[in-house]
C-alpha cells in the first residue's frame, strides 16, 4: 500500500468516524467520574475499585455517543477499519492496567 492510498483511506475513516469523537467524549466523562471518585473520603483501595468499575462504562458510553452523534466506527470497506477497532479496544485495558499499577 503506498502512502497516497494509505492517506486516502485514513482520511475516509476519519471523516466517517468524526475523528473518534464518541470515544473522546466517553473517555472525558470517565476521567470526570474518576476525578470525582478520588475526591471522595474513601480509602485508596475503595477508590481504586470504584475507578476500575467506572472504566467498564467506556465502551457502552462510546456506543451511545456513536448513536447520538451518528458516527460510524465500523467501515467494513476500509482495510484500516480493523486497525482502528483494535486501537479502540485497547483502550478498554488502559484504565484497569493503570489502576492495577496503583495498587502495587
Amino acid at each position: 500500500m503506498n502512502k497516497e492510498t494509505f492517506d486516502k483511506l485514513r482520511i475516509e475513516q476519519s471523516i466517517k468516524s468524526k475523528n473518534g469523537i464518541d470515544f473522546l467524549l466517553a473517555a472525558s466523562l470517565i476521567w470526570l467520574i474518576v476525578a470525582i471518585i478520588w475526591t471522595l473520603g474513601y480509602n485508596a483501595y475503595s477508590k481504586s475499585v470504584l475507578t476500575f468499575m467506572a472504566t467498564g462504562l467506556m465502551m457502552p458510553m462510546a456506543l451511545v455517543f456513536a448513536r447520538i452523534l451518528k458516527t460510524s466506527w465500523k467501515n467494513e470497506n476500509n482495510p484500516l477499519h480493523s486497525l482502528g477497532l483494535w486501537l479502540n479496544l485497547a483502550q478498554l485495558f488502559y484504565f484497569p492496567l493503570l489502576e492495577g499499577l496503583k495498587l502495587l
